[in-house]
């Protein structure tokens, strides 16, 4: 058995944050760039990155949609594939639609 370990990025007001038990009032800034902080992993060997839009869970539609995309295909140096769709999101009592996506790097 093996197990993958995806760095993620969850984006509230274009920052990378990590909430409290779910609440936006109680977010945690860790990057004030979050296309650096995806830098940062490619760099220290991440092939993949999962990126939560949480305005956009919050909102029930995209609201950080060009940092996602800019996360996925802003290294020019390397070949990407964007995925972006719908997932479930429990952040509150009723599951939301969340904009999310999935960049995928290789060399």
């Amino acid at each position: 058995m093996s197990i993958t370990v995806y760095p993620a990025i969850d984006l509230k007001g274009g920052k990378v944050v990590r909430l409290a038990e779910g609440d936006m009032d109680r977010a945690t800034i860790y990057n004030d760039d979050p296309v650096a902080q995806a830098n940062v992993f490619a760099e220290a060997g991440a092939n993949h990155i999962h990126v939560v839009d949480l305005d956009g869970a919050f909102a029930g539609a995209s609201v950080n949609g060009d940092i996602v995309a800019e996360i996925g295909c802003g290294r020019a140096e390397r070949r990407r594939a964007c995925r972006r769709g719908p997932s479930n999101s429990a952040a509150d009592a009723g599951a939301r639609a969340t904009p999310r996506a999935r960049a995928e790097w290789s060399a």
